[in-house]
């Protein structure tokens, strides 16, 4: 059933019939177990959501069917004036899901009088080598041909770890007796695919930290294959369980290393510069406003003016230069493995204002407290232990430049909440766009216009 804020997004937007059924997992359900071959259906979570209003929505699911197999899947809401896509989608050759009783179902389902259309795992159109990475043969055959070196793990079972419909997958190809070793395999789009191959070759293993080291790579396919490192996942849980002095500990540890982290050359990457900067932060007043239009909408848009110009004034004793960043630094994006701390999903790294990770991983322990999955005392000692690491480790703050930067990492986290399918997203978008602008009022006093 809707939540009366997903209802409101829905009523709100005529031109897509089918956003209901996207964003209402047990619509959803229903539509696909009344389907003359029904998918037998007994749960369905959304946990990845990209939309337009008027334009198109995406969502990406995780299904439980009746016999306990689970199923990765995304669907559609499209506007009458793009319903040659379900024509399209249809067409094209779909690889069957091999789930449920040993059956054979369709790869793509549709009802054009709504605009709905369904592909369930591995058909991704933008993201080919999910099929052929999921088939045995198609998988050894193309190890063979262009990664004859990877070694390919017996009888292997895959785990999507990650998956962004037709963005990005992080596939983990692992023995069929146990869930370690093996190989993680990364695929993208190709417009994306040689930034990525980039990043993935920048960074090596330091002394307070390792890298999975890049075994691998089929540019023809989009992927790279990595080293797996097993290690246990630092989720809100993990970092809560800890303590305030374990907590202070691990951001102590992980702040000196992202300050050996940038310290290294890591050549050639892209450089983030102001214009994209400012391009990430209209974005995402653009997907508050689409979800929370009103007075929300107009604090976002009035905070990237704000920010576009904080950031194009250097402070005065800024002293800092650039950085290789690893570009999408949040407590999550690390495992606690028996050789130290493991830094994942460096797919975003490049060269710019070192405040930007600091900022963003503090901005991500903020939004979790603000969703209630750490204590406010934990999320302060994640930040304050972070800082504190970092310039033990080496590394130099400003404090002007690193407000400015959390304010920005703040409100790019701003849309989301939604996005994600977070309960009461409406309140914590909220919180995220106030709190952004609680931080770069004060600090952009007297800047000039």
């Amino acid at each position: 059933m809707l939540s009366q804020s997903d209802a409101r997004v829905v009523r709100r937007d005529p031109a897509l019939p089918a956003l209901g059924f996207v964003l209402d997992p047990e619509a959803l359900a229903a539509w696909l177990r009344d389907l003359p071959t029904p998918l037998p259906v007994r749960e369905v979570t959304c946990d990845y959501l990209r939309y337009k209003p008027a334009v198109r929505a995406l969502a990406g699911y995780r299904f439980v069917l009746d016999d306990g197999s689970t199923l990765r899947a995304h669907a559609w809401a499209i506007r009458a004036a793009d319903l040659h896509k379900i024509d399209h989608a249809l067409a094209r050759p779909a690889e069957p899901a091999l789930r449920g009783g040993g059956r054979e179902r369709p790869g793509c389902m549709a009802d054009r009088a709504l605009g709905l259309l369904v592909q369930l795992e591995p058909n991704d159109r933008r993201l080919p080598a999910l099929a052929q990475i999921a088939d045995p043969a198609a998988r050894e055959a193309l190890f063979r041909r262009r990664m004859p070196n990877v070694p390919l793990p017996p009888a292997a079972r895959i785990d999507l770890l990650s998956y962004k419909p037709e963005r990005r997958f992080v596939a983990h190809l692992a023995p069929e007796s146990t869930k370690e070793g093996g190989v993680v395999v990364r695929g993208t789009t190709e417009r994306r695919f040689v930034r990525s191959l980039r990043a993935a070759r920048a960074f090596t293993s330091g002394e307070g930290f390792r890298i999975p080291r890049l075994l691998g790579q089929s540019r023809r396919r989009h992927i790279w294959v990595v080293e797996w490192m097993g290690g246990t996942p630092l989720t809100p849980e993990a970092w809560e369980a800890k303590g305030p002095d374990g907590a202070r500990t691990l951001a102590l540890d992980i702040g000196a290393a992202l300050a050996e982290l940038h310290r290294q050359p890591a050549l050639p990457l892209r450089r983030c510069g102001l214009r994209n900067e400012a391009r990430g932060l209209g974005a995402a007043a653009r997907g508050v406003a689409a979800v929370l239009p009103g007075e929300t909408a107009r604090g976002a848009r009035q905070l990237v003016k704000l920010l576009r110009r904080g950031l194009a004034t250097p402070a005065p004793d800024r002293g800092c230069g650039e950085a290789a960043l690893h570009g999408d630094f949040h407590p999550h994006q690390f495992l606690e493995g028996t050789g130290g701390l493991v830094i994942l999903d460096l797919d975003r790294a490049g060269f710019g204002d070192p405040h930007a990770d600091l900022a963003s991983f503090s901005a991500h322990a903020e939004r979790w407290f603000l969703e209630g999955l750490v204590s406010d005392s934990t999320a302060r000692v994640m930040a304050d232990g972070l800082e504190t690491g970092y310039l033990a480790g080496g590394g130099r703050v400003e404090a002007r430049s690193l407000a400015l930067q959390r304010a920005a990492a703040l409100l790019r986290l701003a849309p989301q909440p939604f996005r994600e399918r977070t309960p009461d997203w409406p309140t914590v978008t909220r919180a995220l766009v106030s709190r952004a602008e609680t931080l770069a009022s004060p600090t952009l006093a007297g800047t000039p216009s």
